[in-house]
């Protein structure tokens, strides 16, 4: 993609500047939580001259930078869950396999 690379700054700065009345939906952060985001796959310009957290992959999903945090909070919280639930279900399956080698 070929970016006006001064313009892309400009918007950038907007968008993180921005009071912008816009939204998305709590069922929509929930959904990108659970499956995250996608980003340019090779090389983004706008990510180097912007930076990662206001590239124009993120600005144009997300409405505002409070809305982007808001998705990296549940991200977070996501994949920490996420970890939890499957070292409960490891400790399951030991706990199971010391049960079944107790009965023999």
């Amino acid at each position: 993609m070929i970016i006006d690379i001064k313009k892309d700054k400009k918007d950038a700065d907007d968008w993180e500047n921005s009071e912008s009345e816009e939204s998305i939906s709590l069922n929509e952060i929930v959904h990108m939580a659970r499956n995250g985001i996608t980003y340019c796959e090779e090389y983004c310009a706008s990510r180097e001259y912007t930076g990662e957290n206001r590239c124009y992959c993120i600005r144009s999903r997300f409405p505002t930078p409070e809305h982007y945090e808001l998705y990296l909070m549940a991200r977070h919280q996501f994949k920490k869950y996420l970890a939890l639930g499957m070292l409960a279900m490891a400790v399951d399956e030991t706990e199971l396999g010391e049960k079944e080698d107790d009965k023999t």
